[in-house]
């Protein structure tokens, strides 16, 4: 159950399932967990009450002709904290989703609007490099036609998380195929994070590296 005292964020989320089975898979290889809340941007917030549904489908019509593209890895710190993270565009130059943007704490006139995928968030400067450089050798390029947009809250122990959350389980062979991804993306990716902390993962049943 949700605390009187959580604060609420209304994200666009991925729902091409191939691609969160890319991007769910590597955020929780390079943090070393799985995480409760799926592949998204964060649009608005915090909120101290849940959001309407109607707001909701009245931003979602501002967007819904829109395609997004996944791409450009970067980097940005925050006190001491390192985020790494794929940039988030939309086709043709629209500017749809910086219109419905609010976020509170990154006002407008005073933040560049940066929409991104989080892809590792920590204090470990060197991992955050190192998968900075891999994410960009990468050359992950991903267009994706299907989104929502969803309201999660945060929990006592400050995760985000939604009661109905969609369950996407999805393939990387699509993307594979279509050489967008290596086939040993993931093996690669967890001898880095291997090679800078020193710890293991093994692959659960639910499909997430884990320690």
């Amino acid at each position: 159950m949700v605390l009187a005292t959580a604060k609420y964020f209304v994200f666009l989320e991925i729902c091409d399932a191939d691609i969160c089975e890319l991007l769910n898979n590597l955020r929780a290889i390079f943090n070393q967990r799985a995480f409760k809340s799926n592949i998204h941007v964060t649009l608005r917030g915090p909120y101290v009450k849940p959001v309407p549904a109607s707001h909701l489908e009245d931003w979602y019509d501002k967007i819904s002709s829109d395609s997004i593209l996944i791409a450009n890895a970067g980097m940005f710190e925050n006190d001491n904290e390192s985020i790494v993270y794929l940039g988030v565009s939309t086709t043709h130059n629209s500017r749809n989703i910086s219109r419905i943007t609010k976020k509170f704490d990154y006002p407008k006139n005073k933040f560049d609007f940066n929409p991104h995928i989080t892809l590792y968030a920590g204090t470990n400067k060197e991992l955050a490099r190192k998968i900075l450089e891999f994410l960009r050798k990468e050359r992950i390029e991903l267009l994706c036609h299907s989104f929502e947009l969803s309201v999660y809250a945060t929990s006592s122990q400050h995760e985000l998380f939604k009661e109905d959350r969609p369950s996407l389980k999805g393939s990387i062979s699509s993307l594979i195929s279509s050489r967008k991804v290596s086939p040993d993306i993931f093996i690669r990716a967890r001898n880095l994070v291997q090679e800078s902390s020193g710890s293991d993962f093994i692959l659960d049943k639910d499909n997430y590296f884990r320690e």
